[in-house]
C-alpha cells in the first residue's frame, strides 16, 4: 500500500480471522515488527487488536497470542459478550 509519509494512520486488526489465517499459512506474526512497518509507512496514531475470549476457559489457543498483542500495545480493554469477552489492545 502506498501512504503519504505525513499521513495518520490507525490498524484495526481482527484478531480471530489473522490468527486463523497466519495458523493455516503457516507462520506466526511478529506485531511489534507489522507496528513498526507501518510506522515506516506513516504517522501511526494507533493499533487496535479485536478478539473474543471464552469466560473460565483454562486455556485458549488465542491466550498467549492476546498477552503478547497486549503487551505490545501496553493496553488493553475488555467488554463482556454473550460469548466471551472482547479484547481490545490499543
Amino acid at each position: 500500500m502506498l501512504f503519504y509519509p505525513q499521513e495518520k494512520l490507525a490498524l484495526f486488526i481482527d484478531g480471530a480471522n489473522l490468527y486463523s489465517t497466519a495458523r493455516a499459512l503457516g507462520f506466526d506474526i511478529d506485531y511489534k515488527k507489522l507496528l513498526t512497518e507501518f510506522s515506516k509507512k506513516g504517522i501511526l496514531v494507533r493499533a487496535y487488536y479485536y478478539t473474543a475470549l471464552v469466560e473460565n476457559q483454562d486455556f485458549s489457543p488465542l491466550r498467549p497470542l492476546v498477552d503478547s498483542a497486549m503487551g505490545v500495545a501496553g493496553t488493553a480493554s475488555t467488554f463482556a459478550t454473550a460469548t466471551g469477552f472482547f479484547i481490545a489492545a490499543a
